[in-house]
């Protein structure tokens, strides 16, 4: 039976992850759930459905990557008109039958968009990213409590607007929750509240930091590399529907804020 990969993206704030949980609302719960309605596959197990990344509650994807069987070549707009809106698959590839989604995965590249209160020491925090570079054991960044080895080969942090910034991550592979902690880390040193010594006896295994956690949900996976014969094709009217709603869902956000950016304004004229 033929098998193929799509690119997923998502927002992860309404769902329980990406992998399939029982009795809770997941990514994969929905892409399934659509993927059997459509009579692109029967079952979960016959399709052997595999997928890139285990991203974890409230984190965000523009490019997940899942594997599947399917006796007729999926179409792309019509398993999107099966979805929910916070989820749209938009590009497609061919692959051999042993596709594995994750463990074919030569790099995942992971954005964090940091939004801070407060002003950050930038070039302290791009100082200190340089120690978690290369091999180490990431167990005091981790959820895991055992050995943690992984590489990373770039960190790379970067001011957007005047409180925006962005903290891009590539790696083969990273640990539960590696990421969100790194990220910790790194504004702790940028609010000069950790030393680059804290972290450095940290990535040692000599000190547990009390690190203030972040939210998931300004976490995107973002990009994955696969090797050069893992052709993806887009689709370019689930491009298109993508933009859309992103920008529809921008434009409802902003005006959320300009709400509330009011009524704050205005608790300024009250007397006390």
């Amino acid at each position: 039976m033929p098998r193929y990969a799509i690119k997923v993206f998502y927002l992860g704030e309404k769902y329980h992850g990406f992998s399939i949980q029982p009795n809770a609302r997941t990514v994969e719960g929905e892409l399934v759930r659509a993927l059997i309605e459509g009579e692109y596959i029967k079952n979960r197990k016959s399709a052997r459905i595999n997928y890139a990344s285990r991203t974890d509650r409230g984190v965000n994807a523009l490019s997940q990557v899942v594997a599947f069987n399917s006796s007729k070549p999926p179409i792309l707009m019509h398993i999107n008109s099966l979805l929910p809106p916070d989820i749209i698959v938009w590009a497609l590839a061919s692959v051999k039958d042993n596709f594995n989604a994750r463990r074919e995965a030569l790099l995942r590249h992971y954005r964090y968009v940091l939004v801070s209160q407060s002003s950050l020491d930038l070039n302290a925090m791009r100082e200190v990213s340089g120690l978690f570079l290369g091999v180490h054991d990431f167990r005091s960044f981790s959820a895991d409590k055992k050995e943690v080895i992984r590489r990373i080969d770039s960190i790379k942090v970067t001011k957007r607007f005047s409180n925006v910034y962005y903290l891009d991550f590539i790696g083969p592979s990273f640990g539960r929750r590696m990421i969100l902690r790194i990220t910790s880390a790194l504004i702790g040193v940028g609010q000069r509240l950790l030393k680059p010594s804290d972290v450095e006896l940290a990535l040692k295994g000599k000190r547990r930091l009390q690190l203030k956690p972040v939210p998931a949900e300004g976490l995107i996976l973002y990009d994955m590399k696969y090797p050069p014969n893992i052709k993806f094709t887009v689709d370019r009217k689930a491009l298109s529907l993508l933009k859309r709603r992103l920008e529809n869902r921008l434009l409802t956000l902003m005006l959320k804020t300009e709400v509330s950016k009011c009524m704050l304004h205005s608790l300024s004229a009250f007397k006390y």
